[in-house]
C-alpha cells in the first residue's frame, strides 16, 4: 500500500508536470499562431502592394512606350516642317530677286535696244520692237 502511494504520488506530480508543460506549450503555439498570422497578414499585404506596383510599372511603361511613339511623329512632323521653311526660304529669295529685278527696269530706247531682253534674239525687220 505505502509502495501504491509513493508511485500514485509520483505520477501525480508527472500529471502535473505534464499539465504544466501542455498549459505553457499550449501558451507557446497560440503565440506562435498568433505570429504566423501576423506573418500571413504582412505577407498578403505586402503581395497586394507588389501587385500595385507591377500594375504601375506595366502602365508607365506603355505610357512611356505612346510618348515614344508621339516623340517619333513629332520629329518626323518637325523636320518636314524644316524642309518646307528651307524650300520656302529658296522660293522667297527667287520670288526677292525677280521682283528686284521688275522694280529696277528701265524703258529702254528703240535706238539702244538690239536684242529682246526676254529671249535674247536680236531685232530684225521680221521680229520687232514692240
Amino acid at each position: 500500500l505505502k509502495g501504491s502511494l509513493e508511485s500514485e504520488s509520483v505520477l501525480q506530480t508527472k500529471l502535473a508536470e505534464a499539465e504544466s508543460t501542455l498549459i505553457s506549450q499550449r501558451a507557446a503555439l497560440e503565440t506562435h499562431e498568433s505570429t504566423v498570422a501576423e506573418i500571413e497578414a504582412k505577407l498578403i499585404s505586402a503581395l497586394a502592394e507588389n501587385q500595385t506596383l507591377v500594375d504601375q510599372i506595366i502602365e508607365r511603361q506603355n505610357k512611356a512606350e505612346q510618348l515614344e511613339s508621339v516623340l517619333q511623329t513629332t520629329h518626323q512632323e518637325v523636320d518636314g516642317f524644316q524642309r518646307i521653311v528651307l524650300d520656302l526660304g529658296r522660293q522667297n529669295q527667287a520670288l526677292q530677286i525677280q521682283l528686284e529685278r521688275l522694280t529696277n527696269r528701265q524703258w529702254v530706247s528703240d535706238d539702244s535696244a538690239l536684242a529682246c531682253t526676254n529671249c535674247n534674239k536680236e531685232f530684225t525687220i521680221s521680229i520687232r520692237k514692240v
